[in-house]
């Protein structure tokens, strides 16, 4: 493990550009190097998508980034705005583990309430989302990061795992996948 950091800091860190906060500091990992090097990378592709941070967000927001190495990073969220339940969908030309690219699919799609309504609450209670660890020491070379932020009512936090194949953070990425109508070719 104490090999793999190092060379995967090394390979991303020829894309990565600094970009906006994005995150609270040290709240992707306590080792100070590595947490400017996720937030460099993750804020790349969440700029590059021309996404709000949700650190600081007035409306209730759930996003889910999603950072295949070698395929199109997109995010997936649900926005709460005037009891208006708003599903923004967003995708780039890159790679997820490289250069962030650019758009080529924004749409905002209107979801039934009740769908949405059911994703915040499997996310909230079924995943335990407010209660879950920010990271994990799970990690690998290929792959993907998901990552899950939420805001409400002043309340901040975020999910990052890599490359779950099952569970229930895996269950909600693949149904906002669905739900965003997109030809995806491989979930991983």
């Amino acid at each position: 493990m104490k090999y793999i950091v190092p060379i995967i800091l090394f390979l991303v860190s020829c894309t990565t550009q600094p970009t906006g906060k994005y995150f609270p500091d040290g709240l992707l990992s306590e080792h100070e190097d590595l947490d400017s090097f996720v937030q460099s990378w993750y804020g790349k592709h969440l700029a590059s998508m021309d996404e709000p941070s949700l650190a600081n967000a007035t409306n209730h927001e759930y996003r889910f980034t999603w950072l295949p190495t070698f395929h199109q990073p997109m995010i997936f969220r649900i926005s709460i705005e005037d009891e208006k339940y708003i599903f923004y969908v967003k995708r780039t030309d890159g790679a997820g583990g490289y250069d962030s690219g650019r758009i080529v699919d924004n749409q905002k799609i209107k979801i039934p309430i009740e769908t949405a309504r059911n994703i915040i609450s499997k996310l909230e209670s079924d995943c335990q989302f407010w209660g879950q660890p920010t990271t994990l020491d799970t990690m690998g070379f290929d792959g993907s990061q998901w990552i899950f932020e939420a805001s409400k009512k002043g309340r901040y936090h975020v999910v990052d795992r890599w490359s779950p194949d099952d569970g229930c953070f895996y269950e909600i990425g693949v149904e906002l996948m669905s739900l965003s109508n997109l030809k995806i070719n491989e979930i991983y």
